[in-house]
């Protein structure tokens, strides 16, 4: 991906513009206590960042530790500069997710940009399941996701957008999306590198950027070496194969890390199913736990 993101701001640093962009940091460290259950040991949260406590929702897996990560400011706007960092403990369990979808708005110029730095340590499990970017007409947006996971930990992933167009294709596609996942040893070894950028798709459902009729995509990243990739991917595909409308890969990581499965759709909630069905699969498969959907 083009360009470094910003470092994150110092206390004192402003956090909006006048032209309404935003520089908001949140970190948020999970653990475990002693009679099982994780928990939120430590956390901060900038503007927009906005968080309640850590529930405990899984009927087969209480003590996982669930946290809804919300925003107060309507999306993704104009020069915004996002930055979030998570940390989990050895030994412990949490599931981070997102309030909804997440609008990215038109933009003259200049990108909103969103970086996620995760470290899981040794036999934790996480899963970071945002729910999707909606990209509207001129939106621009880089998204990167830094994982460092330990050889004996489990980190779930999972990343998302669709196109949005309010005028029924009347108005420009987004202008730009780029993503990158970098999967790392604990060490610092990259393991694993997805990095793709789309650009001036065109205005039409039908847009070869998007696969040609299919308007959202995903994908779920397994970094885990619980058991052999290749039995990993081959869940994933079980998984998939029973959801309706939909176009899916999947594939095992390199340097057996662990593996992945991208998904196309027409629209958001073919989406929103294949990527429960391969979280699930991926959570029964690492951890052997049953998986709860989450309300939103």
């Amino acid at each position: 991906m083009s360009g470094a993101l910003p470092a994150a701001p110092d206390p004192g640093h402003k956090r909006s513009t006048k032209s309404g962009a935003k520089e908001g940091r949140a970190a948020f460290t999970f653990a475990r206590r002693p009679e099982g259950a994780s928990y939120l040991a430590r956390q901060h949260a900038e503007y927009p960042f906005h968080v309640t406590r850590a529930f405990h929702l899984d009927e087969d897996w209480p003590e996982m530790a669930t946290l809804y990560l919300q925003s107060v400011s309507g999306g993704l706007f104009q020069g915004d500069r996002l930055r979030l960092s998570l940390s989990v403990e050895e030994g412990a369990a949490c599931h981070v997710t997102t309030q909804a979808a997440t609008k990215v708005h038109s933009m003259e110029r200049g990108e909103a940009r969103l970086a996620v730095a995760i470290e899981v340590g040794a036999q934790a499990h996480l899963e970071y399941l945002s729910d999707p970017l909606i990209l509207f007409p001129r939106a621009r947006v880089a998204s990167t996701i830094a994982l460092k996971v330990a050889e004996d930990a489990t980190a779930i992933l999972a990343d998302s957008f669709l196109y949005h167009d309010p005028a029924g294709g009347a108005l420009p596609a987004f202008d730009s999306y780029e993503s990158e996942i970098a999967i790392r040893g604990r060490d610092g070894e990259l393991l694993a590198l997805d990095r793709f950028c789309i650009e001036h798709p065109e205005a039409t459902h039908a847009n070869p950027a998007l696969a040609g009729g299919h308007i959202a995509q995903g994908a779920v990243y397994v970094a885990s070496r619980s058991r052999p990739g290749g039995e990993l991917a081959e869940g994933l595909r079980s998984a998939l194969e029973g959801v309706a409308e939909l176009d899916w890969g999947a594939s095992t990581l390199p340097n057996d890390a662990g593996a992945w499965a991208r998904l196309l759709a027409p629209e958001g909630d073919a989406l929103r199913k294949g990527l429960d069905a391969a979280v699930a699969a991926a959570r029964a498969m690492t951890a052997g736990k049953g998986y709860t959907t989450r309300r939103k």
